[in-house]
């Protein structure tokens, strides 16, 4: 892109207040994606390859939680340098390695001491601060899908394993929808809203995972915490109720109109059909938000979620082939319906609505 194509949009991000000053150029040229794939390996190797020879050297060391602690940081501190330098395929893998084994260090040295639901606070703790001071995406992805994975153990541990996946979609919803308002934090808020995503997604669909990991984590002794089941749901149709009004004020709809009274009944109305089932949701808000954002990444993460929860969801119904088939015809036509009565009803409401604000404004 040179830079007489890109006036016109700098000029009107400048007329925003959203730049200064004139048009960068670009000089750089984008390598193919295997030249990529390749310095990126070639970086984990040449990681993998240092940090042995530093274990290697300090080994002794290793045997001291202490030790491990001030090794951890001073690798967490030669990532954060490699990263602050120009960006470079290589360079950015390398402080990646570097950054991951001084996490390996920091896990050794932590939960060696104490096992337990304090431990994996701490190391939430760490991931949270990682993901806002490292200048790489990957990395700020990476560390907050590791800490909210963090929380969710200690939430495990206090018996209350189903709350964080309802709770997250508050902060997506509020980031995803925002995402130029602080353009200076772009980058960083790029990586936090993915790594969220990610982590949401995954637990909305933990309900397939197998019940050992909680009766690893916790015991009865451990259930400090006691939230009714009915509180959980609570918070899960009000995520959903909050993402339809975000979207309605993102769009400038106004909630007493008939079309946003008609999107928070059928909200609701979703939100407790799918109460047993938080992973259909949770696709669908995310769908959503990369639908109104035209950001084709949350779309494609929306639907792959979708379809692998809908899929296993099957899978795991424990009822026969032709109960299985009769739901899916039903829903089926249920779909068809709702896309018949969303073409002939939506249309008219909007019509409606906007007789009613211009006879007001006459």
């Amino acid at each position: 892109m040179t830079t007489a194509k890109q006036s016109p949009l700098w000029q009107a991000l400048s007329d925003a207040n959203i730049v200064e000053g004139d048009a960068p150029t670009r000089n750089m040229l984008s390598s193919p994606w295997y030249v990529k794939a390749l310095l990126a390996m070639s970086g984990w190797l040449g990681a993998i390859f240092i940090l042995a020879f530093i274990l290697a050297i300090f080994s002794f060391f290793m045997e001291e939680p202490i030790a491990c602690f001030i090794m951890s940081f001073a690798l967490f501190s030669g990532a954060y340098a490699i990263l602050s330098t120009p960006k470079s395929e290589f360079f950015e893998h390398l402080a990646l390695a570097f950054s991951l084994a001084g996490q390996a260090l920091f896990c050794w040295a932590l939960f060696s001491q104490n096992f337990d639901h304090n431990s994996w606070l701490i190391l939430g703790v760490l991931q949270a601060i990682l993901a806002y001071v490292m200048p790489s995406f990957l990395h700020r992805l990476f560390s907050t899908a590791f800490a909210v994975a963090a929380f969710e153990i200690v939430l495990i541990t206090y018996g209350q394993p189903y709350i964080l996946g309802s709770v997250l979609i508050f902060p997506i919803v509020w980031l995803g929808l925002r995402e130029f308002t602080f353009i200076k934090h772009y980058q960083r808020n790029k990586g936090v809203f993915y790594g969220l995503v990610i982590a949401m997604l995954a637990l909305n669909s933990q309900q397939f995972l197998s019940e050992d990991l909680f009766a690893l984590l916790s015991t009865a002794d451990d259930y400090l915490i006691t939230i009714s089941p009915w509180l959980i749901q609570g918070i899960f149709i009000a995520a959903a109720l909050f993402t339809s009004q975000q979207l309605l004020q993102k769009n400038s709809i106004k909630l007493n109109d008939k079309l946003a009274i008609a999107i928070m009944l059928i909200t609701l109305i979703l939100a407790f059909i799918t109460l047993k089932a938080p992973g259909v949701l949770a696709g669908l808000i995310i769908m959503l938000l990369g639908f109104n954002q035209s950001n084709r990444v949350a779309i494609g993460l929306g639907t792959i979620s979708l379809l692998v929860y809908c899929s296993s969801y099957y899978y795991y119904m424990e009822e026969t082939l032709l109960f299985k088939a009769g739901l899916l015809f039903i829903l089926g036509a249920v779909a068809l319906v709702c896309r018949l009565a969303l073409i002939k009803v939506l249309p008219r409401l909007a019509l409606t609505d906007n007789h009613h604000k211009g006879a007001y404004e006459k």
